[in-house]
């Protein structure tokens, strides 16, 4: 394997950082990076609306029940303009690799971002994610389970890609989601 001119050397006290290599040695698609959003109020902003967004079931389509409740969005078009009508969303599939790779175009461009970049979670079953616009047309919101391009497998992935920065962000919402769980319960 030939070495990776994008890996940092790193010695003394930095070595503490293990600095992560986002290294596209041998990747198709090079890697998909993602931020942790924990701490980012701009991405924090959107939890709420996105986590009301998903869908539940509790059962699986035969009536039987699942063991735990299940959150989804609804699958999107092919083509998903955003409320203000200036970007789109396409998603890709590749069925020889399992990659799918979802793009916005801003209006007036003609020139794709990629937004990212995954691999499905059970290639041939169909998405394994979904994605929606905010109603502000600021954020998109990914939802579901795979293996972005250079990453670890991510199952209930919650990423918010803000348009603005072209920034895609895990953020974590599931106490959203348990509180509302508890309500429907009463």
């Amino acid at each position: 394997m030939q070495p990776c001119p994008r890996y940092l050397l790193v010695t003394g006290a930095t070595a503490a950082w293990m600095a992560l290599a986002l290294c596209s040695c041998g990747h198709p698609y090079g890697s998909t990076k993602i931020v942790d959003g924990r701490n980012v109020p701009a991405a924090n902003r959107y939890s709420e609306e996105f986590a009301a967004s998903l869908k539940v079931t509790t059962h699986w389509s035969t009536g039987e029940p699942l063991n735990e409740p299940f959150f989804y969005l609804p699958s999107a078009p092919e083509l998903l303009v955003s409320p203000d009508g200036a970007l789109s969303l396409t998603q890709r599939y590749n069925l020889e690799d399992g990659y799918s790779t979802l793009t916005l175009l801003r209006r007036g461009s003609q020139r794709a971002e990629t937004v990212l970049v995954i691999q499905e979670a059970d290639q041939g079953s169909g998405t394994s994610h979904a994605y929606q616009w905010s109603r502000d047309s600021k954020a998109v919101f990914i939802y579901g389970s795979g293996r972005p391009a250079g990453q670890s497998f991510l199952r209930n992935a919650a990423l918010v890609y803000l348009v603005d920065q072209k920034v895609l962000y895990s953020v974590d919402f599931a106490p959203l989601l348990a509180e509302r769980l508890k309500h429907a319960k009463k």
